[in-house]
């Protein structure tokens, strides 16, 4: 069984390593975070002074961090990753993280002058998947070094997709954030045009869950979180115009113009403006909600 390494603890982090230990790999950890260190600890994971002394530790390791800015200094940093990799050993890198594609090619480049590798595999489902190791894992990169990894997506994963070469899977996820966004927004649009016409939302929520209008975004986004007035998906509002950014970067390259996802983009950019980054990302129909009816009747406080 290979000797693992996890950099990064946060919420999706601290669950996934978590699940490795009791899997039985020997882990080594790092976070900016002293206290989510020792509860790993407690887990039973090893914990680590740096990024490069998990690297020393480590066969593969496995990054969870919030932005590619922290993925380049996991790696490029004081302490960082690459600081550990001139001992002639091969290590492959797991980005889990929502990174930009560019990033994972100019790590994995350099992973590989070194006889490493490196796969850009970002995931899906939140919280409640980390924690029972139920992840959808989105893959980019060399497939015989997928394959290598398998037995580490087995444990921390359920669904698992090799979509392309290195960068594909953040491109992958960039994409399906726009979907998960996009979809939110038009369907709150459909709801506040209900409302205004007199049809109660939540009726017309339920027939559109039983007809064509069903979908992810309305049974467990819009229905559970918006119409139930929780706002707690999981998912925090910086975190999905991050990826939104992101997904817009890569359009501008692609020469694509983004007529629906630039609009989601735009108004995640505002919404983060007006919640805060920390905010749930569905609240974007409140901000939706104010600028297309001057008010805040349907859902909620805004």
């Amino acid at each position: 069984m290979k000797a693992l390494g996890f950099i990064g603890l946060g919420a999706m982090g601290a669950r996934m390593a978590r699940n490795l230990v009791r899997a039985g790999h020997p882990l080594a950890v790092h976070d900016v975070n002293g206290e989510a260190v020792a509860r790993a600890e407690q887990d039973g994971a090893v914990g680590k002074a740096s990024a490069a002394d998990v690297a020393r530790a480590a066969e593969v390791i496995l990054i969870c961090v919030p932005k590619s800015d922290h993925v380049e200094q996991v790696f490029y940093g004081e302490g960082g990753i690459r600081e550990a990799l001139d001992d002639g050993k091969r290590r492959i890198i797991i980005d889990c993280s929502s990174s930009k594609a560019a990033t994972s090619r100019r790590i994995g480049a350099e992973m590989r002058a070194l006889g490493g590798d490196f796969l850009d595999a970002p995931v899906s489902g939140g919280i409640a998947r980390a924690e029972t190791g139920e992840l959808a894992i989105i893959v980019g990169g060399d497939q015989d070094t997928y394959e290598e990894c398998r037995p580490v997506f087995n444990v921390i994963g359920a669904n698992f997709f090799r979509v392309g070469e290195l960068g594909m899977g953040n491109l992958a996820k960039a994409l399906n954030n726009i979907l998960s966004c996009g979809n939110v927004m038009i369907i709150g649009e459909a709801l506040l045009l209900a409302a205004k016409s007199g049809l109660d939302p939540r009726r017309f929520a339920d027939v559109a869950g039983k007809t064509l209008g069903e979908s992810y975004a309305m049974e467990r986004r819009v229905t559970a979180e918006v119409l139930s007035g929780r706002y707690a998906s999981n998912f925090k509002m910086g975190l999905m115009y991050k990826d939104l950014t992101y997904a817009m970067e890569l359009a501008a390259e692609a020469r694509v113009a983004p007529l629906v996802a630039g609009f989601a983009h735009d108004v995640a950019a505002a919404a983060t403006a007006r919640y805060g980054e920390d905010a749930d990302y569905t609240r974007t129909v409140n901000l939706q909600e104010l600028w297309e009816t001057g008010q805040s009747a349907v859902f909620g406080p805004v």
